[in-house]
């Protein structure tokens, strides 16, 4: 009966976008819509789903209606695993390509994919990160 209820509580998956550059981080990643409208000199167009810390070691995303801090939990090659801090029960997945690379920044493709229990969403990603 437990499992039931727990069934019955569960939402489904649903990310939000933070706009603006308080948001703004060491890597930065949108939506592929989103990216075509950005610009670097207006904030405005900054519609970031997923940022990372320079250190690596934690990124922030919307989840569920709620800013989460997302702590490394595994690194390899072009992927990255992160755990939702306050809720173990969300993992963020990021495989990120390079897609080219400036004096100041690289700039990836990618997919990130958020799964909490049995359900899991994923959608393609732009990004970049300063050097």
């Amino acid at each position: 009966m437990g499992e039931e209820r727990a069934e019955q509580t569960r939402v489904p998956i649903a990310i939000g976008v933070m706009a603006g550059e308080q948001y703004s981080n060491f890597c930065n990643f949108m939506l592929e819509n989103d990216a075509y409208l950005f610009n670097p000199r207006q904030p405005h167009t900054w519609k970031f789903i997923f940022t990372r810390f320079a250190s690596g070691a934690e990124a922030k995303m919307i989840i569920n209606g709620r800013l989460r801090t997302l702590q490394l939990s595994e690194i390899r090659d072009q992927f990255e695993k992160f755990t939702v801090r306050d809720e173990p029960t969300i993992s963020v997945e990021l495989i990120k390509s390079k897609t080219n690379n400036t004096i100041n920044h690289m700039e990836y493709h990618g997919q990130l994919t958020i799964r909490q229990f049995a359900e899991q969403l994923s959608f393609d990603v732009v990004g970049s990160c300063h050097v």
